[in-house]
Protein backbone atom coordinates (compact mmCIF):
# COMPACT_ATOMS: atom_id res chain seq x y z
CA UNK A 1 0.00 0.00 0.00
CA UNK A 2 1.37 3.32 -0.79
CA UNK A 3 1.41 6.47 1.70
CA UNK A 4 -1.01 7.86 -0.53
CA UNK A 5 -3.41 5.05 -0.25
CA UNK A 6 -2.61 4.81 3.80
CA UNK A 7 -3.84 8.24 4.41
CA UNK A 8 -7.01 7.46 2.25
CA UNK A 9 -7.32 4.05 3.87
CA UNK A 10 -7.22 6.23 7.59
CA UNK A 11 -9.11 9.08 6.61
CA UNK A 12 -12.18 7.12 5.52
CA UNK A 13 -11.93 4.16 8.96
CA UNK A 14 -11.75 7.40 10.96
CA UNK A 15 -15.39 8.71 9.11
CA UNK A 16 -16.69 4.95 9.43
CA UNK A 17 -15.60 5.41 13.36
CA UNK A 18 -17.68 8.40 13.72
CA UNK A 19 -20.68 8.04 11.50
CA UNK A 20 -21.39 4.26 12.55
CA UNK A 21 -22.10 4.84 16.27
CA UNK A 22 -23.89 8.41 15.40
CA UNK A 23 -26.32 6.44 12.96
CA UNK A 24 -26.82 3.91 15.92
CA UNK A 25 -27.89 6.55 18.05
CA UNK A 26 -30.18 8.68 16.12
CA UNK A 27 -31.62 5.28 14.78
CA UNK A 28 -32.46 4.79 18.16
CA UNK A 29 -34.13 7.85 18.64
CA UNK A 30 -36.13 7.65 15.82
CA UNK A 31 -37.96 3.86 17.04
CA UNK A 32 -41.34 5.24 18.37
CA UNK A 33 -42.45 4.82 21.91
CA UNK A 34 -44.21 1.25 22.18
CA UNK A 35 -48.18 1.97 22.24
CA UNK A 36 -50.39 0.13 25.17
CA UNK A 37 -53.01 -2.28 23.90
CA UNK A 38 -56.19 -0.30 24.44
CA UNK A 39 -59.72 -2.37 23.63
CA UNK A 40 -61.42 -0.97 20.78
CA UNK A 41 -64.67 -1.62 23.10
CA UNK A 42 -65.85 1.55 25.32
CA UNK A 43 -66.62 0.78 28.78
CA UNK A 44 -68.66 -1.87 29.63
CA UNK A 45 -72.31 -0.56 29.47
CA UNK A 46 -75.17 -2.10 32.08
CA UNK A 47 -77.44 -5.06 30.86
CA UNK A 48 -80.65 -3.51 30.05
CA UNK A 49 -83.66 -5.50 32.25
CA UNK A 50 -85.47 -7.29 30.69
CA UNK A 51 -83.99 -10.30 29.39
CA UNK A 52 -86.11 -11.58 25.98
CA UNK A 53 -84.40 -15.00 25.04
CA UNK A 54 -81.05 -16.87 25.53
CA UNK A 55 -78.68 -18.97 23.50
CA UNK A 56 -76.20 -20.97 25.65
CA UNK A 57 -73.02 -22.50 22.94
CA UNK A 58 -69.75 -23.94 23.65
CA UNK A 59 -67.57 -20.56 23.83
CA UNK A 60 -70.47 -18.33 24.31
CA UNK A 61 -73.69 -16.87 25.65
CA UNK A 62 -75.65 -14.94 23.83
CA UNK A 63 -78.36 -12.58 25.29
CA UNK A 64 -81.26 -10.40 23.98
CA UNK A 65 -82.28 -7.94 26.47
CA UNK A 66 -84.43 -4.80 26.45
CA UNK A 67 -85.76 -1.82 28.12
CA UNK A 68 -89.13 -2.21 30.42
CA UNK A 69 -91.53 -0.25 27.78
CA UNK A 70 -89.50 -2.23 24.42
CA UNK A 71 -88.12 0.41 22.69
CA UNK A 72 -84.26 -0.03 23.23
CA UNK A 73 -82.63 -3.31 22.63
CA UNK A 74 -79.65 -4.72 23.35
CA UNK A 75 -77.59 -8.17 22.40
CA UNK A 76 -75.13 -8.97 25.54
CA UNK A 77 -72.43 -11.46 24.76
CA UNK A 78 -70.64 -13.04 27.48
CA UNK A 79 -67.16 -15.17 25.75
CA UNK A 80 -67.00 -18.13 28.35
CA UNK A 81 -63.90 -19.49 26.43
CA UNK A 82 -61.40 -18.29 24.22
CA UNK A 83 -62.22 -18.75 20.50
CA UNK A 84 -60.09 -20.12 17.88
CA UNK A 85 -61.00 -16.98 16.04
CA UNK A 86 -58.60 -13.86 17.33
CA UNK A 87 -61.42 -11.71 16.16
CA UNK A 88 -65.15 -11.73 15.11
CA UNK A 89 -66.87 -8.99 13.59
CA UNK A 90 -70.81 -9.44 15.11
CA UNK A 91 -73.27 -8.30 12.09
CA UNK A 92 -77.12 -8.00 12.28
CA UNK A 93 -79.04 -9.10 9.54
CA UNK A 94 -82.58 -7.51 8.44
CA UNK A 95 -84.35 -8.64 5.55
CA UNK A 96 -80.91 -9.73 4.00
CA UNK A 97 -79.32 -6.59 4.75
CA UNK A 98 -76.20 -6.83 7.35
CA UNK A 99 -75.04 -4.12 9.64
CA UNK A 100 -71.79 -4.30 11.67
CA UNK A 101 -73.10 -4.03 15.38
CA UNK A 102 -69.94 -4.98 16.98
CA UNK A 103 -66.14 -6.62 17.56
CA UNK A 104 -65.65 -9.37 20.08
CA UNK A 105 -62.09 -9.84 21.07
CA UNK A 106 -61.42 -12.06 23.84
CA UNK A 107 -63.01 -13.77 27.46
CA UNK A 108 -65.70 -10.96 29.03
CA UNK A 109 -68.88 -9.55 28.74
CA UNK A 110 -69.77 -7.14 25.83
CA UNK A 111 -72.98 -5.09 25.13
CA UNK A 112 -74.38 -3.62 21.90
CA UNK A 113 -77.17 -1.60 21.06
CA UNK A 114 -79.13 -3.11 18.18
CA UNK A 115 -82.27 -2.02 15.84
CA UNK A 116 -85.73 -3.35 16.67
CA UNK A 117 -86.80 -5.41 14.21
CA UNK A 118 -90.98 -5.24 13.89
CA UNK A 119 -90.98 -8.88 13.35
CA UNK A 120 -89.40 -10.22 16.35
CA UNK A 121 -86.41 -12.10 14.45
CA UNK A 122 -83.23 -11.06 15.75
CA UNK A 123 -80.25 -12.88 13.21
CA UNK A 124 -76.78 -12.14 13.85
CA UNK A 125 -73.88 -13.57 12.08
CA UNK A 126 -70.45 -14.09 13.11
CA UNK A 127 -67.59 -13.48 10.98
CA UNK A 128 -63.94 -13.98 11.31
CA UNK A 129 -62.17 -11.20 9.97
CA UNK A 130 -58.79 -12.99 9.07
CA UNK A 131 -59.94 -16.17 8.00
CA UNK A 132 -62.65 -14.43 5.87
CA UNK A 133 -65.45 -16.92 6.82
CA UNK A 134 -68.63 -16.88 8.27
CA UNK A 135 -67.86 -18.85 11.67
CA UNK A 136 -71.45 -19.07 13.56
CA UNK A 137 -75.37 -17.42 13.29
CA UNK A 138 -77.58 -16.78 15.97
CA UNK A 139 -81.50 -16.71 15.27
CA UNK A 140 -83.45 -15.18 18.33
CA UNK A 141 -86.65 -16.24 17.34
Amino acid sequence: MTKRLRKRHLLIWTILAILIPAAIISAYRVVPKQTQDILLQQDKTIALPVEIKKIERNNFTAFLRSSEDRKNYQLQWDVTNESTAPSILIYQENNNEKELIGRLASKGSYYFSIKADSTNRYNFILYDIIHQQTIDSINFK
